[in-house]
């Protein structure tokens, strides 16, 4: 499950195919309001495009009661509002219902999701597993998320300074 942020920012960089390389072993679905999301933080309407295009990212049915619970539950445990924290309710509804990995960089919800025992990830701890595995170096991990953060993306840690940040969380060997 991913949130607006990563695919945002990797979409305005025109590298949402490099977020779907550090995905390709895995299902990976996000949800409409995700993508409504994106748009509305897209004015031109290419980065949504891309996002839209993707052939490695699918779709969550949401429509059933079962999620639809979940999602009257998240709501209340994540202060969604009319515009506040939709996508990430409805990635964390979804999450619970099916299992999975929610990806998403926002840290108060991430912080709910972990307590409310779900499986969360952001993009910086999603590409330094992609270095565990050495299917990226340190230096390439470090020049993308440099490039994200450049297009907007926050990140807890400044320029050049990932692999700093990602070994003091104990995210490198």
């Amino acid at each position: 499950m991913i949130d607006a942020s990563p695919l945002l920012y990797s979409a305005r960089l025109d590298r949402l195919d490099v977020l779907g390389s550090l995905l390709e072993d895995y299902t990976c679905l996000t949800t409409r309001a995700v993508v409504d999301e994106v748009e509305r933080n897209d004015p031109a309407g290419e980065a949504a495009k891309r996002v839209r295009d993707a052939q490695w990212l699918g779709e969550a049915d949401t429509g059933s009661l079962d999620y639809l619970g979940k999602f009257s539950d998240w709501s209340q445990r994540l202060g969604m509002t009319s515009n506040h924290n939709i996508g990430e309710t409805t990635l964390c509804a979804y999450a619970d219902l099916n299992g999975g990995t929610v990806y998403m960089d926002d840290r108060d919800a991430r912080k709910v999701a972990e307590r409310q025992g779900l499986k969360v990830r952001g993009t910086a701890g999603l590409v330094a597993d992609a270095c565990c595995r050495g299917t990226w170096t340190v230096g390439s991990a470090s020049a993308f998320l440099d490039d994200l953060a450049g297009a907007g993306l926050r990140l807890p840690f400044g320029k050049g300074c990932f692999e700093k940040w990602a070994s003091g969380q104990g995210l490198l060997p």
